[in-house]
């Protein structure tokens, strides 16, 4: 782990099967338990998902701003316009039927 210059890490290995191949799992955090770095590494699949769909779907990938309230605020409206859009959609197929 030369990226590391030397800091330690905690490597874990993990077999979905006895007889399967194994994963290995590393953290630059040593003191972390094996349980809570997998449970961690299981939900970072939902959070690259999200920034994928972001970038994506809904244009993230081309703005660029420098202070956090801006951030915030443009945040804010690309969801509510796309929780908008969204909701538009299920409305014009008849879902939920009253």
């Amino acid at each position: 782990m030369r990226s590391m210059k030397g800091k330690r890490v905690r490597v874990i290995v993990s077999y979905s099967k006895l007889d399967g191949e194994p994963n290995f799992y590393c953290s630059n955090k040593p003191d972390l338990k094996a349980d809570k770095m997998l449970n961690v590494y299981a939900r970072r699949w939902k959070i690259e998902s999200f920034y994928r769909d972001a970038k994506q779907e809904l244009g993230m990938e081309e703005y660029e701003m420098r202070k956090i309230e801006g951030i915030r605020r443009h945040l804010a409206m690309v969801f509510i316009a796309h929780t908008f859009l969204a909701l538009g959609a299920i409305h014009q197929k008849g879902w939920p039927q009253a």
